[in-house]
């Protein structure tokens, strides 16, 4: 579920534009593979040096499955509306 949370954290960033600062590496995602999830917010968090949405998603075998989405910092977020 790690990976799988990371994989759809280089999504949305990706998705978002933001240019990357010199030390934030994407080494670790696979920027060619998307993930599409469906599910409901449980929580948001505004906070630096990232943002983050807790999720609550049902997965293939109709099982609950918590997923965090971690996304850029609030102000790139809010220049990016």
């Amino acid at each position: 579920m790690f990976r799988k949370t990371h994989v759809l954290a280089a999504g949305l960033l990706a998705l978002a534009g933001g240019a990357a600062q010199a030390h934030h590496s994407r080494a670790m995602f696979d920027l060619d593979k998307h993930v599409e999830i469906t599910g409901a917010v449980r929580e948001f968090q505004w906070t630096n040096p990232h943002c983050y949405i807790q999720l609550t998603v049902t997965n293939a075998k109709g099982e609950a499955e918590d997923w965090t989405v971690e996304m850029g910092p609030p102000h790139s977020l809010k220049e990016n509306g």
